[in-house]
C-alpha cells in the first residue's frame, strides 16, 4: 500500500517524457515521408535545375568582382520564391490524390504534420543554397554558419507560402495570390544593398536571415552578430508556424481541410 503513490507518482513523471518521445518518433517518421512524396513528385529535380541554372549564371554570366554581391539575391531567391511555393505545392499534391483525408484518423497530431511537412521541404531547400554557396566559396567556417541560417530561413519562407495556400482553393490561384509576398519576401535586399534605410525592411520577417546571409556572403561575421540574427528569425519563425497552425485548424474545425 505504501508503494502504490510512489509507483503512481513515477509513472505520472514518466508520462510526459514518453509522449514527447512518442510525438518525436511521429515527427520523424511524417518528415520521413515527407520527403518520399517530394521525391515522388520531382521537387528534388527541380531544386537541382535551379541550383545548377543558380552556379551558372554565377559562374560564368556574373562578373567574378561581383559574384560575392550578388550571391545573398540569387540565395534569397531560390529558398524565397521557391521556398514559398514547395510547401504549397506539396500541400495541394495530397489533397488532390485525397491522401490528406487519412491524416483525420492516422496518430499525427495538426501541428506534427505541419511541421513535418515545413522540416521535410526546409530540408531540401537548405541542401540546395548550401549547395550552391559550396561550390562557388567552398566549404570553410562561414558554411557551417550559413546551413545554421538557412535552414530557419527556410522554414519560415515554407510557413509563409503555408498560410497563402490556406487562403486559395488550387496551386492556380496560389501562384496568382503569392505573387505580392514574394515581393515583399525579398524586399529587404533594397536594405541590404543600400537602396532604402535598413530600419526601412528591416520589420520585414525575411529581413534577419537575409541580412545574416549577405554578411556571410561577403566576409566573417562575428558569431554574436549571426546569432542575434539568428534568434530574430526564430521568434518570426514560431510566430509565423503558430499563426499557420491556428489557420489549419479552424479550417478542419469547419469542414474546409482535408477534403
Amino acid at each position: 500500500m505504501i508503494r502504490r503513490p510512489g509507483a503512481a507518482a513515477a509513472r505520472v513523471i514518466r508520462r510526459p517524457g514518453a509522449a514527447a518521445a512518442r510525438a518525436i518518433r511521429r515527427l520523424l517518421v511524417a518528415t520521413r515521408l515527407v520527403l518520399r512524396v517530394q521525391t515522388r513528385a520531382h521537387f528534388p529535380h527541380a531544386f537541382a535545375v535551379s541550383t545548377g541554372l543558380t552556379v551558372a549564371v554565377l559562374l560564368w554570366a556574373v562578373p567574378h568582382a561581383i559574384a560575392d554581391l550578388v550571391l545573398p539575391a540569387f540565395l534569397a531567391i531560390e529558398l524565397g520564391a521557391l521556398g514559398l511555393t514547395q510547401v504549397a505545392a506539396h500541400r495541394y499534391l495530397e489533397i488532390g490524390w485525397q491522401s490528406a483525408s487519412a491524416l483525420l484518423v492516422s496518430p499525427l497530431r495538426p501541428a506534427e504534420y505541419l511541421l513535418a511537412l515545413l522540416l521535410g521541404s526546409a530540408l531540401l531547400a537548405t541542401l540546395a543554397g548550401g549547395a550552391v554557396f559550396a561550390i562557388l566559396r567552398g566549404l570553410d567556417a562561414r558554411f557551417v554558419w550559413l546551413l545554421l541560417v538557412l535552414f530557419p530561413f527556410a522554414v519560415l519562407s515554407g510557413t509563409l507560402g503555408l498560410l497563402v495556400s490556406l487562403r486559395h482553393s488550387d496551386f492556380l490561384r496560389f501562384i496568382l495570390g503569392v505573387i505580392p509576398f514574394v515581393a515583399l519576401w525579398q524586399a529587404p535586399l533594397l536594405g541590404v544593398y543600400g537602396l532604402v534605410p535598413p530600419g526601412v525592411v528591416v520589420w520585414i520577417p525575411s529581413a534577419p536571415a537575409l541580412f545574416a546571409i549577405d554578411v556571410l556572403c561577403r566576409s566573417e561575421a562575428a558569431p554574436f552578430q549571426l546569432l542575434l540574427l539568428s534568434s530574430l528569425g526564430g521568434v518570426w519563425t514560431v510566430l509565423g508556424f503558430g499563426l499557420a497552425l491556428h489557420t489549419y485548424q479552424r479550417r478542419i474545425r469547419m469542414g474546409r481541410e482535408l477534403a
